[in-house]
């Protein structure tokens, strides 16, 4: 009787706790997703604005005898860019591995795809982008020291840059979708744990119950006997 009865109070127990915590640690591990998304934020942002530059650059040129001061401007900028295209890089590998850390933590086994692929799309398009820009920065440094039969090679890369430009911000729209899609899942994870260890306790408390009960018949036996 007295272990069905502590067995009964641990199964409750189990179950109020599972579904307490359910809410704090949703919010405690959706807090890795703020610093991931504005970070996407100001990189569609970058983009956008670099593949403006870059056209108005190339306009410039165009129009422009002395190429020297569009080009320093134009290395200056790519300088920029190129900082956020290498922490971001390293951010999406960051974040690949620590929500699949978070979907191991909460099931065993589990990788999460959608991470992994965002951070594949993600870093894909960043090292060509990073390689663009290695080559028109290259490219604008020659110019800016009078090889002016460079501008040809550079307006080239700047095509490309456009291009790229415009992957970069694809890509982080996807990843942004992404990201929406792993904070449903990590929420329903959550969510199926918690239902887990309902059922597994409720199974636990049946049979507890079924103790108790058998403990009740046996100390009710000698007096229907006598």
């Amino acid at each position: 009787m007295v272990l069905g009865t502590l067995g009964l109070l641990l199964c409750l127990a189990a179950i109020v706790g599972a579904w307490w915590l359910n809410t704090p640690l949703t919010n405690s591990l959706l807090t890795i997703f703020p610093p991931i998304e504005k970070a996407l934020v100001f990189g569609d942002a970058t983009a956008e604005r670099f593949g403006t530059f870059v056209g108005n650059t190339q306009t410039q040129f165009n129009k422009t005898a002395d190429a020297k001061p569009i080009a320093t401007e134009l290395a200056d900028e790519i300088e920029q860019v190129a900082v956020y295209v290498n922490v971001a890089s390293e951010l999406a590998n960051a974040a690949e591995t620590t929500i699949n850390g978070v979907a191991n933590s909460l099931q065993p086994g589990v990788r999460s795809n959608v991470a992994a692929r965002a951070a594949d799309r993600l870093s894909t398009t960043m090292d060509d982008v990073s390689e663009t820009l290695t080559t028109a920065e290259s490219l604008a440094q020659d110019v800016r020291d009078g090889r002016t039969e460079k501008i040809d090679q550079l307006n080239n890369q700047l095509d490309l840059l456009e291009g790229r430009s415009a992957e970069l911000q694809t890509a982080i729209s996807q990843t942004s979708d992404d990201v929406t899609e792993i904070k449903q899942k990590i929420s329903r994870w959550i969510d199926l744990g918690s239902l887990s260890t309902t059922l597994l306790f409720l199974w636990f408390g049946v049979a507890q119950y079924l103790l108790m009960r058998s403990g009740w018949r046996l100390l009710r036996q000698p007096q229907a006997v006598s």
